[in-house]
């Protein structure tokens, strides 16, 4: 048995004399019956809640909302690409003095170079970035 207007056998021969119609199985057409009547619409001004609840809200209140994070995505984007143009040696140091939280002195070690060279550029790759950033 299909659920329909009034939920009796009478769909089923309704389905019949409408797949004769179109051409179509009857297996099909109740398929699409049923499918027809799994969707039920509602407004997004309708109210959620009980009535013994005393707090009314829409639905729209949680629909369309823009994410909070959205922002964060889009700054975490602009971030990555401003780091893919900077040179290797710049964005390797970026990546272990903000990403792994190494000191300059361990990323001097692991690059070879002096601390004040780390120091030096460090201080470019940010002003680069800063400007990559701007840009777009």
């Amino acid at each position: 048995m299909v659920p329909g207007s009034d939920g009796t056998i009478s769909d089923e021969n309704e389905a019949k004399k409408i797949a004769d119609k179109i051409g179509s199985s009857e297996e099909e057409t109740l398929e699409a019956m049923e499918l027809g009547h799994m969707y039920e619409l509602v407004s997004l001004d309708g109210e959620l809640g009980s009535d013994e609840d005393e707090t009314h809200t829409a639905l729209a209140d949680y629909v369309g909302r823009e994410d909070e994070h959205l922002e964060e995505v889009q700054v975490q984007s602009r971030l990555q690409d401003a780091l893919s143009r900077l040179p290797p040696r710049e964005r390797t140091i970026v990546r272990m003095r903000f990403f792994d939280g190494l000191p300059q002195t361990e990323v001097a070690k692991r690059l070879g170079i002096s601390q004040m060279h780390v120091s030096r550029l460090q201080h470019k790759a940010l002003e680069r970035l800063r400007q990559f950033v701007r840009e777009d």
